[in-house]
């Protein structure tokens, strides 16, 4: 595997810890590696929005289908994240 997908990995293992900001650190720097991986994109985006930080959710899930995600449930869950910003 590339770099980028041993970052995720151990960003996985870190959320399985607790540890979400330093998981959070490890999909930025995979994302750095692999700009246009839309798997990593949504992998953040859905660790920001389970963490109420959903203008990064946002970003990540726009970026995402930007990078070309698709289905219905990346545009539900940035509604969501909208939605919890009064927006």
């Amino acid at each position: 595997p590339g770099d980028e997908q041993v970052l995720a990995e151990r960003a996985r293992a870190r959320l399985k810890a607790g540890l979400v900001d330093l998981a959070l650190d490890d999909y930025g720097k995979a994302i750095a590696l692999a700009p246009g991986n839309v798997q990593l994109r949504l992998a953040r985006a859905f660790v920001h929005h389970d963490n109420g930080r959903f203008e990064d959710a946002v970003a990540d899930y726009t970026a995402a289908i930007r990078a070309g995600a698709s289905g219905a449930d990346v545009r539900y869950r940035r509604g969501i994240a909208y939605y919890a910003l009064n927006r």
